[in-house]
């Protein structure tokens, strides 16, 4: 279950409005530009961000089209995956579940029919509020090594569980995690190597 909706989402979060909660299919801020994408449309790591079709004049596929020239032009580029969906009575789909972590685009690619695809960094997600930030790993895994029941349980929520180490903090207490998909954070806290939700 997200925390909020996507439109949400892309205004707090990713402090990047969508222009129209109905038609807009991304965003974008000075930071990066975000593109909306669906889990079904990606295929080893290549999501489908723009189906060329001439007779198409939706406002959104303007949109998609003008944000992916930006992302082309050096802007950073970045997705927001939609996991679960579903057809509305009045045969529009709606959205059910999102990732809350951004995924970044390396490059685009096109096919012979002009659809556009991402290639998409599914394994480095970034979370909302480090945009723009690198994490400090060797700061992270240098505070936890001090005790080895910290180092554990840290070793134990990136590799068995995905959980991704954000930062630690200033007094080097406690170590702050987020879940791979965003939705969800813990601590660990150092000198006892308790796991905190």
């Amino acid at each position: 279950m997200n925390s909020k909706s996507m439109s949400a989402f892309f205004a707090e979060n990713l402090s990047a409005p969508l222009t129209n909660v109905q038609w807009s299919w991304g965003s974008e801020n000075e930071k990066g530009v975000y593109l909306r994408i669906w889990a079904e449309e990606v295929k080893d790591k290549r999501g489908m961000v723009y189906a060329c079709d001439p007779a198409d004049t939706r406002l959104g596929q303007k949109e998609r089209l003008r944000h992916i020239k930006q992302i082309e032009s050096g802007k950073p580029g970045y997705v927001v995956v939609i996991t679960e969906g579903h057809v509305s009575s009045s045969g529009t789909w709606r959205i059910d579940r999102f990732e809350e972590c951004i995924y970044p685009i390396l490059n685009f690619s096109r096919n012979e029919n002009g659809d556009i695809y991402a290639d998409v960094d599914f394994d480095s997600p970034v979370y909302p509020e480090f945009i723009g930030q690198e994490i400090d790993y060797a700061a992270i895994e240098l505070a936890a090594s001090a005790y080895p029941k910290a180092l554990e349980t840290l070793t134990k929520a990136t590799t068995k569980f995905d959980w991704q180490a954000t930062k630690v903090d200033e007094s080097t207490e406690t170590i702050f995690l987020i879940s791979k998909d965003g939705t969800q954070k813990a601590q660990i806290h150092i000198p006892s190597g308790k796991w905190m939700r």
